[in-house]
């Protein structure tokens, strides 16, 4: 009796609670941090041009960038720091260096915006920067191809499409619009 007296009374306290529990309900920073998920699976697993697999694709082995075409000192500089910063604040990613043409796996290309399907095959017209990159069979990222227009780009523009397609090719091939 003891032990059915005692069920009752614990039954009796939970649900006299009941009525003064808050309904759950998520507030402003749980919704942006439910959007912000969503959002990096769209850009993570997307692809801006083509349906693609729904994998996150990303570099499993150093990083060896090469720069070509008509680019200024400012865009090596841009470049350069930029990339030091990707090595300093993202320590799990491989490391990130410049290196010649031959031993390259990132080409970036400063060309004039008739030129973009030259230096990156799979280039969609009227971009002024553009990424084509490949990947085998476990989903690493083994090549990538990077155009950026110098003709109808000033500097900070090249600055801009340099981090976006290096960060874009990197891990998140849909384009981010925040």
């Amino acid at each position: 009796m003891k032990k059915i007296l005692s069920f009752l009374f614990i039954i009796l306290i939970s649900f006299s609670n009941i009525a003064y529990a808050k309904e759950f309900v998520a507030t402003s920073e749980y919704d942006a941090y439910n959007k912000a998920l969503v959002y990096l699976g769209e850009v993570a697993y997307g692809n801006e041009f083509v349906k693609a697999e729904d994998k996150l694709r990303r570099f499993e082995k150093p990083i060896n960038i090469f720069l070509q075409g008509k680019l200024t000192k400012e865009d090596e500089a841009f470049a350069k720091q930029f990339v030091a910063d990707l090595n300093r604040k993202v320590p799990r990613m491989p490391l990130v260096s410049f290196t010649k043409k031959d031993k390259a796996n990132v080409i970036v290309s400063y060309v004039p915006l008739k030129d973009m399907k030259k230096y990156s095959p799979y280039y969609v017209e009227n971009n002024w920067g553009f990424a084509s990159y490949w990947w085998n069979n476990k989903s690493e990222i083994t090549k990538i191809e990077i155009a950026i227009a110098i003709d109808v780009t000033n500097q900070k523009e090249r600055n801009h499409l340099f981090m976006e397609e290096i960060l874009n090719s990197f891990a998140c091939p849909n384009d981010s619009y925040t």
